[in-house]
């Protein structure tokens, strides 16, 4: 009841331009969802009989699951809003390209190179995950640390793809490029937030024996999304870093 009554609270005080208030309710919205769930997914009971000789799974995970496809239709959404970015970012450089700044007012190379190998590291650390989650003795500090290790490489790419432009005096002000680098900063943003929710919320279960090679679909989800800001972040990537560096006044 709570995270119903908050969720429209967000929603209703966002028309209203109660933006502080809004956030708090948003706030514990999401606190009270996780609090109803933290109890969820007992152990599977096998296939029970609802009648007429019919009988149906106590439990489901991956693409049997409605979470799963949920995910899917997130991402879908999630796609769409960046490929639109894209658009825009396409679209501004052919009207507009004399504001793509020369080579030697972009970040050093080093800085791309760097978040490059965060995201590889994260993307790692996501495949070692799946293979902890794999296995018969599932260790549950272990896979803890590996996903914690690897939400940090994300976070950690896209700090560091942030402070380089930073650092070479790129303000979202200053021109079209510039506010399209921030703009691609914020979408990453907002899955980063979302995937940081997902990633408490799997630990937690893992930790309290609720989420094992069965009981798996929270952390199903979170691979899904996890794997989509993965791609999203290799594409802001390339570019932020490489296409000015491509087109770009030497």
């Amino acid at each position: 009841m709570f995270a119903a009554l908050f969720t429209a609270g967000f929603f209703l005080l966002l028309t209203v331009k109660a933006v502080v208030l809004a956030l708090a309710c948003g706030v514990a919205a999401v606190a009270s969802m996780l609090l109803w769930m933290r109890e969820s997914d007992p152990p599977p009971a096998g296939t029970v009989d609802v009648g007429g000789g019919v009988r149906l799974p106590t439990y489901a995970s991956g693409p049997d699951s409605h979470s799963w496809w949920a995910m899917i239709v997130l991402i879908l959404v999630a796609a769409a809003l960046y490929l639109s970015y894209l658009f825009g970012y396409l679209y501004l450089w052919t009207v507009a390209p004399q504001q793509w700044p020369g080579r030697d007012h972009l970040p050093q190379a080093g800085w791309g190179w760097a978040s490059l190998l965060l995201m590889a590291g994260s993307a790692g650390s996501l495949f070692s995950a799946h293979r902890l989650l794999g296995t018969d003795r599932l260790r549950g500090g272990a896979l803890a640390l590996v996903v914690a290790a690897g939400i940090a490489a994300l976070l950690s790419a896209l700090g560091l793809d942030l402070w380089s432009h930073w650092r070479a005096g790129l303000r979202p002000q200053a021109s079209g490029f510039t506010a399209m680098v921030y703009a691609n900063a914020v979408l990453q943003a907002q899955l980063a937030a979302a995937i940081v929710v997902m990633a408490g919320f799997a630990i937690y279960r893992v930790l309290t024996d609720k989420l094992d090679q069965v009981r798996r679909i929270v952390f199903d989800n979170l691979a899904l999304l996890w794997s989509y800001a993965i791609g999203q972040g290799l594409i802001g990537l390339a570019l932020t870093h490489g296409f000015p560096r491509l087109v770009g006044a030497p």
